[in-house]
């Protein structure tokens, strides 16, 4: 059974490089799905590179998979019935799922919030285990600043993945392989390493209850750094439960 990962876009694979390693030492089938799409002079480019980050540490480019929708990079949530039909039928060919891997709910990017709640339709019709990845965020930070690979409390427990040295090294120096988007990870990438020498490398569960909450209270950093409200998301996202079939309770309150 295939270990899958849902990524908004080439490059969030580097977010969860540690726990891909982890798994295919112990020879896990691994399969990757990307959900955004791109302009005609970006769209090969980042492919290219992550097929190139992943050649390099042996995985199978036909491990890789696409959609071709017309939802966009930042426009997920305008088109989140397209994505999802589309994408349970990428699913659906992939064969039979042991767990499905994505990024968090987190209020970072309206793109991997998204991605968070096609998981958790696709993950509850399925019956399979959910996990999530923190890439960043802006809780209780001004402006435009975020922290790398932090987890919110609001997300639930913590699970370390525990790496050699010399796999910590390939992680680190992997950053490379993405040059069309430096500008991105010149300063993200040094947050996310000094939250992974902090802490290690985590993920959580991803718990279907939660992309009913707000990632956490205050203005989220796509808020304020893209300018999407929240509101904007929470739509998209209400649309994807109510099609698929079942709309979550929501939490009990504390």
């Amino acid at each position: 059974m295939t270990h899958l990962y849902i990524f908004a876009h080439f490059d969030d694979e580097l977010g969860i490089l540690p726990l891909m390693i982890q798994r295919q030492k112990s020879n896990l089938p691994q399969k990757f799905i990307y959900v955004a799409g791109y302009s005609a002079s970006s769209a090969e480019i980042r492919k290219t590179e992550t097929l190139t980050l992943l050649k390099h540490f042996g995985f199978d480019p036909d491990a890789v998979f696409t959609l071709k929708g017309r939802a966009l990079d930042g426009e997920l949530h305008k088109y989140p019935l397209e994505v999802f039909s589309e994408l349970s039928e990428v699913v659906d060919a992939v064969g039979p799922i042991a767990s499905i891997t994505t990024t968090a709910w987190e209020g970072g990017h309206p793109d991997h919030d998204i991605c968070a709640a096609l998981t958790v339709c696709l993950g509850k019709a399925r019956g399979v285990p959910m996990a999530q990845f923190s890439l960043y965020n802006g809780k209780n930070l001004p402006w435009r600043l975020f922290r790398g690979a932090w987890p919110l409390a609001e997300g639930g427990p913590t699970r370390r993945v525990r790496l050699g040295l010399q796999d910590w090294q390939r992680v680190l120096a992997a950053v490379r392989f993405y040059p069309s988007q430096w500008r991105t990870w010149v300063g993200l990438w040094p947050a996310m390493v000094m939250s992974f020498v902090r802490r290690g490398f985590t993920c959580q569960d991803l718990d279907p209850a939660r992309v009913m909450q707000r990632p956490h209270s205050g203005p989220l950093l796509y808020e304020r750094m893209f300018k999407v409200d929240y509101s904007e998301v929470r739509r998209g996202t209400d649309a994807l439960l109510e099609a698929a079939s079942g709309r979550l309770s929501p939490p009990p309150s504390v």
